[in-house]
């Protein structure tokens, strides 16, 4: 067996029990789309929040408004002040991460800057690169990490903070569950290794000072968004060694758990999966239905935003034919919803499911329906076990093959990590996986 031993060996237990290749369509699938929907899941909180950070000046602040409880996401809006009065927005938020390294969010002593930092990056987009910054409402310069550090991850590992916490903190003097936090140190650590703890980025003078994961530090001019140097920390230090932090506040709001079919019409106080049933000429199926699996359902997706006033602003729309998407677009866009369980702080809430689904009234219709759509699923999935390929995956040959694929898909950082690893790593990831399939 090839050396690449927990993942694989794991992998190959199940293409041995079941069918390789059709399993290691979802592997890769699943391989490419863990990381950012475990990430949605640790940093779903339940708090939609507002943070606002000021210059080093004092006299400019950007407030930015989350408008859904999940990070990384940029839904949301951020606004500019000078002593209190509005300059401009910029039409996304910046998720912060109280009391972390993770995140960090400057503004510009003339407050036409404001520059966003992000360790992990989960989407493709210029706006979720790991380093953003914006003159005037608008993205200037958006850096990767390998751009930013200087580091080449296909070959290093290498992150945007340097984090030395669990090096220097005595854990056991340490008391976690106070409030303020007590942290103790461990004895002879050094005097920069103590300031990097808590300073591991910062702006002086609109010069931004980054130490990433190997210790250099990358020098940013905040107002050009250019890129000075990149060198050793030790080079650094004496200049920035007395530097407060800049102030922030942060404030946050209980998330409300409200299901888009659950949304009350204002004028007839009826919810809307009863509405979209009676438009649609349909039977709408919850999904504690007993009858589910048997009768042919019909779904649709939508995500959107529903301010204070009650108008629900579509993001996005799917409708399984024949349902007509005009006609779900145009009821959401035509009526006003309760939106009494809102915080008032917050203008508008993002909502994104849609539990429950549609059917023919006739529920002879429906099984009927239902029997055909069972009978194209096993057509289906015989065809995919005797493919080369699903979607545009290579589908490998045989055990030998695969491991050759898992090989120039994974980069070199990737594969010792693997190597590394023990089992437990993966228990949430890929060992989840497993037991669902």
């Amino acid at each position: 067996m090839p050396h690449l031993d927990n993942i694989f060996f794991i992998f190959v237990q199940i293409t041995i029990i079941r069918t390789m290749k059709f399993y290691y369509f979802l592997f890769i699938s699943f391989f490419f789309n863990i990381h950012l929907c475990f990430a949605q899941y640790l940093f779903s909180n339940g708090n939609l929040q507002k943070t606002t950070v000021y210059s080093k000046n004092r006299i400019y602040k950007i407030t930015s408004i989350s408008y859904d409880d999940e990070f990384p996401t940029n839904r949301g809006k951020s606004t500019v002040y000078e002593n209190g009065k509005e300059l401009y927005s910029i039409h996304r938020s910046f998720d912060i991460i109280k009391n972390n390294t993770n995140t960090y969010l400057t503004i510009s002593n003339d407050g036409q800057t404001v520059a966003y930092f992000v360790t992990k990056r989960f989407f493709n987009d210029d706006e979720h690169k790991h380093v953003t910054i914006y003159q005037h409402g608008k993205l200037k310069k958006a850096y990767t990490l390998d751009e930013f550090t200087g580091c080449n991850s296909e070959v290093i590992e290498c992150e945007l903070f340097y984090n030395n916490s669990r090096s220097i903190i005595d854990t056991e003097k340490s008391d976690f569950s106070s409030k303020p936090v007590k942290i103790v140190y461990k004895e002879n650590i050094s005097p920069e290794e103590l300031f990097l703890n808590s300073h591991v980025i910062l702006n002086k003078n609109d010069t931004v000072y980054s130490t990433n994961s190997q210790k250099n530090t990358t020098v940013l001019d905040l107002k050009t968004g250019e890129i000075i140097e990149i060198a050793p920390f030790s080079k650094f230090y004496q200049k920035i060694k007395n530097h407060n932090k800049a102030k922030m506040e942060t404030s946050y709001y209980k998330m409300t758990y409200l299901y888009i079919n659950d949304f009350v019409n204002r004028q007839t106080n009826k919810k809307s999966s009863e509405e979209i049933a009676d438009l649609l000429n349909m039977k709408y199926v919850d999904l504690s239905s007993s009858k589910r699996k048997t009768l042919k359902e019909y779904q649709i997706h939508v995500t959107g935003f529903l301010n204070q006033n009650g108008m629900f602003e579509i993001e996005s729309l799917e409708a399984e034919p024949p349902i007509k998407k005009e006609l779900i677009e145009s009821y959401f866009q035509s009526n006003r919803f309760k939106s009494d369980s809102l915080p008032k702080e917050i203008e508008k809430h993002y909502f994104k499911y849609f539990f429950g689904s549609f059917r023919n009234v006739d529920t002879k219709i429906a099984r009927k329906e239902r029997d055909l759509e069972i009978l194209k699923e096993e057509q289906t999935h015989a065809t995919n076990l005797k493919a080369d390929s699903i979607n545009h995956v290579y589908i490998p040959k045989d055990l030998n093959d695969c491991f050759i694929q898992l090989n120039k898909i994974l980069k070199p950082i990737d594969i010792e990590k693997i190597k590394s690893s023990k089992g437990i790593d993966y228990h949430m990831g890929l060992g989840m996986w497993i037991r669902n399939n």
